[in-house]
Parts: structure tokens; C-alpha cells; sequence
């Protein structure tokens, strides 16, 4: 059983009240008097300016490792949970950010060139991770509007080419609940033009292919 951490859509985030004190603690020296370097003002010089960004940088990438992922994942397996989790795109080192998921999780998209799959090889072969997951065969909304338009064939190419660069599970975007059986009244990820995913559903056209695809 798993806790799932899915990818970090929100704004970038670099401050708290206690920053300058753990940036003292991890760096050794005052933020505070440095602050100008932020603004893209240059302090003392160049290269002196260029180490308090990288010294900044650096500072909430362990932040976001230690009291982030690394918090989180204590607290799931307390309850006996493994953690699955995307380690992107936030505003922290995506391979510190993974160093404490059991499976490291990316995504690559269907007919976009969006595709994280050669991140996910890297955190395997980092961190000895047997299994590395991604969110399979994202749609966007452009070709998701005709929900019909996904051939198995094209699934399997583009799947090969995934496994090709060093995943090895698939977690398919996605499947929408069919209560109805009428083709009519089927249901979509959103509104239709809106909606982000491939339609692995009993009323795609294909669905009678789906079983032997997976299976392979």
C-alpha cells in the first residue's frame, strides 16, 4: 500500500521566518546582509554574489528534501505505508528530493513532448530503486476533446520507447468510472476541450484490445 505525492503544481516557494536561520546553520554565514544579491543587486563581486545564490539555492533544495519528502515519508511509514512520489518540477534538487521514496515516480504524455522518463532511470540507478513508476500516456486537452482518437498501436510504440528509457510501471492516465452503458452518456476526465489524459474506458472503440496490451 502506498501514499501517493503527485507533481508540485504550485508557485515556486523560497522563504519562511526561520530561512535565515537555517541558511546561518547550513552555510555558515548571515543571509540578512547578503539580501541585496536577491534582487539581482551584486554584492562585493561577482563571484561573491554567484556563491550566495548558488549557497541559496542550495539551502531550500535541502529544506524542501529534509522537511518535505523526508518528513513525509517517516510519517507514512509509520503507518505502514510506502511512498510514491513525483519529485518535480518544484524549487528543489529533484535528486535529493527522491532520496527518500520508495518508488520515484515521473510522467511522460502521449502525443506531447513532455516526457520525464530518462529522470526516472537516473533516480533508479542513484538510489538502487528496483521499480521506477510513471504517469502513463498524459493527454493534452487538444487531442483529449476526441476521446477515441488513442490507437493501441501507437500506446505500444510509445510505451516501448518509455520502457526503452528506463521505466518499468505504468500508472495509465487514466480510467473514468462508466456507470452507464449507454456510449452516449459516457463520462470524461472534465469538460469536454478541458479535460488532460488518454480514455482508457470499457467504451473506447479499442477496449477489446486493451486486455492484451496490458497484459504484454
Amino acid at each position: 500500500e502506498f501514499a501517493y505525492v503527485d507533481s508540485y503544481e504550485v508557485p515556486a516557494q523560497n522563504w519562511t521566518e526561520a530561512f535565515p536561520e537555517e541558511f546561518q546553520k547550513r552555510r555558515g554565514y548571515d543571509l540578512v546582509r547578503e539580501l541585496p544579491v536577491l534582487t539581482g543587486r551584486f554584492v562585493e563581486s561577482t563571484a561573491h554574489s554567484e556563491k550566495v545564490l548558488d549557497d541559496f539555492r542550495r539551502t531550500f533544495a535541502d529544506l524542501f528534501a529534509t522537511y518535505y519528502n523526508d518528513a513525509f515519508a517517516e510519517l507514512v511509514h509509520g503507518y505502514g505505508f510506502r511512498l510514491m512520489s513525483q519529485p518535480y518540477p518544484g524549487p528543489f534538487d529533484q535528486l535529493r528530493q527522491a532520496r527518500s521514496t520508495d518508488v520515484p515516480v515521473v510522467e511522460f504524455w502521449f502525443r506531447s513532448p513532455i516526457n520525464l522518463s530518462r529522470l526516472a532511470s537516473s533516480l533508479g540507478n542513484v538510489f538502487g530503486k528496483r521499480i521506477v513508476s510513471a504517469e502513463a500516456f498524459t493527454e493534452t486537452p487538444a487531442f483529449a476533446t476526441n476521446p477515441h482518437n488513442e490507437a493501441v498501436a501507437d500506446l505500444r510504440r510509445r510505451g516501448d520507447l518509455m520502457y526503452s528509457l528506463g521505466v518499468n510501471m505504468f500508472e495509465l492516465h487514466g480510467t473514468v468510472h462508466q456507470p452507464s452503458d449507454d456510449p452516449a452518456k459516457r463520462m470524461f476526465f472534465g469538460q469536454r476541450g478541458k479535460q488532460f489524459g488518454c480514455s482508457f474506458d470499457r467504451h473506447h472503440p479499442d477496449y477489446a484490445t486493451f486486455r492484451p496490451w496490458v497484459a504484454y
